[in-house]
């Protein structure tokens, strides 16, 4: 049996607490899965796929933020584990789960109008909710999601595709962050002259 952080834990025992965040809680509880603060491989938080079932959340921003952001990875680790690569669906499907966990975790309705849900997810729910919409604007959060597919992948040559510009994606980052740790080191070293 694992331990997580008691921060996490709570967020766990929080999540687990609404409908829709139950059973995703229920499915850690059975695995175990390594979740804990750190450097994410890119964004604010990262769920690395199987086998590998790991979490990791940036520790900033707000408590309510890294609720949001566990129940997030945690869709992505559960519902879309046998996957290799990402999609704009299953982006959307993460963004929406959480979401919903906020809502009922804050007692908010997204049923009704005039509700909180509206006013902080209006392309989830409501009159102007619009998925597609919704997807579009998603490379605007996070430059990953400019790479990814509209809908996930399912046969071999699409998932070949979307590894191969998947991977390149992040080849590239890990190039650009060590060349910026040469550039520092380089510059601190000329400081220390």
């Amino acid at each position: 049996m694992h331990t997580y952080e008691p921060r996490i834990a709570r967020y766990l025992e929080e999540i687990a607490s609404t409908p829709t965040g139950w059973p995703l809680v229920d499915w850690v509880r059975l695995h175990w899965p390594n979740i804990s603060f750190g450097v994410p491989l890119t964004g604010g938080a990262f769920a690395y796929p199987w086998p590998l079932a790991r979490v990791v959340l940036r520790d900033a921003w707000t408590e309510e933020w890294q609720r949001e952001a566990l129940a997030h990875e945690l869709v992505h680790m559960i519902r879309w584990r046998g996957h290799l690569v990402g999609s704009l669906e299953q982006e959307y499907d993460a963004y929406l789960t959480a979401a919903k966990v906020c809502c009922e975790w804050n007692g908010w309705d997204w049923r009704k109008p005039e509700e909180e849900a509206i006013k902080h997810y209006p392309l989830f729910f409501g009159p102007a909710a619009d998925k597609d919409e919704f997807k579009r604007q998603l490379p605007d959060r996070l430059a990953f999601y400019s790479v990814l597919p509209w809908d996930q992948p399912y046969t071999p040559p699409a998932i070949a595709a979307a590894m191969l510009q998947q991977s390149w994606f992040g080849v590239r980052l890990i190039l650009t962050e060590a060349r910026k740790r040469i550039v520092k080191s380089d510059a601190e070293k000329e400081g220390a002259k």
